[in-house]
């Protein structure tokens, strides 16, 4: 599920994370939400990755920083700016795993998996702060 998409059988810790982005700017929050939106990641995952969507991808990457950096909560920007470099990885992971699926290259799935743990483990350790939510997903 993307950011900002809300099944109608969400569960109430669902609801307390939807909840919780009401404490960002809105502005700044619904921008973030409807910029991961435009990935399209769950309607485009079979697919390989074209050239012009990994741009794409280094672009929501560069305006989620600057968007980030909009917040004006200075406690909220500041950890918001410490888990966006593992948010991003994992995002990019994915469209490497996008790219493998289509691939016979199984040499580059190791780079995968070092790159995804790090970035895994950033994000499950911070995984409790509900901010850091709206950008890992």
């Amino acid at each position: 599920m993307l950011s900002g998409e809300v099944s109608e059988s969400a569960s109430s810790s669902s609801t307390t994370y939807y909840g919780s982005c009401s404490r960002m700017d809105p502005d700044v929050a619904e921008r973030i939400t409807s910029l991961l939106s435009s990935l399209r990641l769950t309607s485009l995952h079979n697919n390989i990755p074209q050239n012009g969507e990994v741009e794409r991808l280094k672009q929501i990457h560069r305006q989620l920083e600057w968007l980030v950096s909009e917040e004006p909560d200075d406690h909220r920007r500041r950890r918001l700016r410490q888990i966006l470099p593992a948010a991003n990885c994992v995002r990019e992971q994915v469209f490497a795993l996008r790219r493998y699926l289509h691939s016979v290259n199984t040499a580059s799935s190791t780079n995968y998996a070092t790159h995804i743990h790090g970035a895994l483990t950033a994000i499950m350790k911070e995984s409790f702060e509900e901010e850091y939510r709206k950008l890992a997903n």
